[in-house]
């Protein structure tokens, strides 16, 4: 064999051992094409915004959102803004989430959290949960955006007045509204039961906006209670509103009546009986007296034991004549009363519901026989009638 076919040969065998090469990659590479991806296919995450419910926020056309982080700011000087009114509440949050484990597997966790606070939406040992809307109430944090809450509504209060030409007032007195993004992080974190080849666990963050709420001037922030946390600008503690006057358990009411009301005697001294009615609600021991405008009788008292009780008392009031010199004749032989005045039953017990009944007047004539009664006066009939 000659240098030259020598040559040739070595040629080949190297061109052959190329090609081998060549087709050994190309069906490894075709191999790993048609291996399936274990991680991606075993779990399926949703997590993604809530469609939050908006509401408007009072006069300025801005929105806020019913279910989603808001901070409340306020001014107390009425020029700017100083402090936060909530930051002793808990903020909202809401998030749509869904998950399914691969074939053959079961769901060993299912939770979603945000600001440290966990919430499972785990339904046993399930492959898969529905998708959902999540909602989430946690204590205040700060939100991570590059300034403070405070800071962004005066930020926001010179942007306006410079880009719309209205005055500072006038965005005070209506207030308005400034978003951040990514200002807290959620995360979703779903298992599944049996360890795969990418490893079981899922977890997912979602960054979500906070709504911060530049208060109109003059409207009043809710206080903080006492012992709140103090944030940036702790609220007042709240002042125990005054209790509620209890409704008393026993009640008593009286009434008073006379027999007669108006006395004309042949000679005095004459008596008139009163009589009256004590009321009672509820069980317990009353006290009362009969009075009048210059005398009284002795304490009396009797015990209500059953309640809706009616109890007639009654009380007979001697009047004596008066002197001659004290009796005055009127014009046309009428004259006055020799005895007149009020009289009514006072409560003396249980104390809370002590206090006269409503008073009644009464008169006594000694040495008077009663008024022959007038004929009542025809009225002359209508002119046509």
């Amino acid at each position: 064999m000659s240098i030259a076919q020598g040559e040739t040969m070595i040629r080949m065998v190297r061109r052959g051992f190329a090609h081998i090469l060549v087709v050994f990659l190309i069906g490894l590479a075709g191999f790993a094409a048609v291996r399936p991806a274990a991680a991606a296919d075993d779990i399926l995450i949703i997590h993604r915004p809530a469609k939050h419910k908006m509401k408007p926020f009072f006069k300025s056309g801005d929105m806020i959102p019913i279910d989603g982080p808001v901070i409340q700011v306020f001014s107390k000087t009425g020029k700017q803004y100083d402090a936060i009114a909530n930051d002793h509440e808990n903020l909202k949050y809401s998030t749509e989430v869904g998950a399914a484990c691969g074939s053959g597997k079961k769901m060993g966790l299912a939770s979603i959290e945000i600001a440290g606070v966990s919430k499972s939406v785990y339904e046993g040992r399930k492959r898969s949960i529905d998708n959902r809307t999540v909602l989430l109430e946690f204590p205040f944090t700060l939100p991570d955006i590059p300034r403070t809450p405070v800071a962004a509504c005066n930020h926001e209060l010179d942007r306006r007045v410079a880009m719309t030409g209205k005055s500072r007032d006038y965005w005070l007195a209506h207030g308005f509204v400034v978003t951040y993004e990514n200002a807290y992080t959620s995360r979703f974190t779903v298992s599944c039961s049996r360890p795969l080849l990418a490893g079981h666990l899922e977890v997912s963050e979602l960054p979500s906006k906070v709504w911060i709420a530049c208060l109109p001037v003059g409207l009043s922030p809710k206080p903080a209670p006492k012992g709140g946390k103090k944030g940036e600008a702790p609220g007042k503690p709240d002042t125990p509103p005054p209790p509620k006057p209890r409704k008393p358990l026993f009640k008593v009411r009286a009434e008073i009546a006379a027999h007669p009301q108006v006395l004309y005697t042949r000679q005095c001294p004459a008596k008139i009986r009163f009589s009256g009615t004590i009321k009672a609600v509820g069980r317990g021991k009353v006290v009362y007296r009969f009075e009048g405008s210059d005398w009284h009788s002795p304490n009396y008292s009797m015990n209500i034991s059953s309640s809706g009780s009616r109890k007639t008392v009654t009380w007979t009031q001697q009047f004596d004549s008066p002197p001659a010199s004290a009796r005055l004749a009127l014009p046309g032989g009428r004259k006055t009363p020799d005895h007149q005045g009020w009289a009514a039953i006072r409560i003396l017990a249980p104390a809370d519901q002590a206090g006269l009944s409503k008073k009644i007047t009464y008169k006594v004539f000694c040495n008077s026989a009663p008024p022959a009664r007038m004929p009542a006066t025809r009225k002359p009939p209508r002119r046509g009638g």
